[in-house]
């Protein structure tokens, strides 16, 4: 039996009824980005090549993209053993035969694993199932010289979903789906670092995950409708 708690918090099992942060608690976990699943607009390259200490080449999206890839995965391996209170984190993409092996057992439209797969004393395995950033514009009037201005300001969004498998189960054993606003979503306490003090882009992010990490412990819906 599987039980929904709110619009985007954990799918748990009924049968635990644990918090979603406990089921990564004291776990070996692999950690496994869908790279065909991530995707942002162009308003972002600047901030990534920055993000990255790259030169912007948009000739290079598709290697800067993975390039992207392998820095948040490298970030939150290192970061997530203390934030989720996991024993270790390690990147799957970057394993050969580990990460092929769940890449084979993986079903990324259905988001299930169509077998349970051995990945050698991994007890959970956390898939960034997908990642869409994008922009809105904002409209702020103001009045100024007894005049009346108007700001078009440029919002960054992002939508998430991460999934938590037992790689022994084909379902996940827990689902959060996340829709960011930076201006909408009050700024919290970063659980995750990711250079937020040098990096507009780093600081975005920071409080992207960090408020995943929040929707772990219950104190975010998500701010999907």
């Amino acid at each position: 039996m599987i039980l929904r708690i709110g619009c985007a918090a954990a799918l748990v099992s009924a049968a635990l009824l644990l918090p979603a942060q406990e089921l990564m608690r004291s776990q070996r976990i692999g950690l496994y980005i869908s790279s065909r699943e991530c995707s942002y607009t162009g308003q972002f390259n600047q901030g990534i090549a920055q993000f990255l200490k790259l030169e912007e080449d948009r000739s290079q999206e598709e290697r800067v993209k993975q390039e992207l890839i392998i820095r948040l995965g490298a970030l939150l391996c290192a970061q997530s053993p203390q934030v989720l209170g996991a024993d270790t984190m390690y990147f799957l993409n970057s394993d050969l035969e580990l990460g092929g092996r769940f890449r084979d057992a993986y079903d990324p439209q259905q988001r299930r694993l169509r077998s349970p797969v051995a990945l050698r004393g991994t007890g959970r395995v956390l898939v960034l199932a997908s990642m869409h950033l994008d922009t809105r514009i904002h409209t702020s009037v103001y009045a100024r010289s007894n005049r009346m201005h108007t700001d078009r300001i440029p919002v960054r969004r992002a939508a998430m979903t991460l999934l938590l498998f037992d790689p022994g189960q084909n379902t996940p054993l827990a689902s959060w789906q996340l829709c960011f606003d930076e201006l909408l979503v009050p700024r919290r306490a970063y659980a995750y670092d990711f250079f937020a003090g040098e990096s507009n882009m780093g600081q975005f992010f920071s409080r992207l995950f960090t408020e995943w990490h929040a929707m772990t412990l219950g104190n975010s819906s998500g701010g999907c409708e």
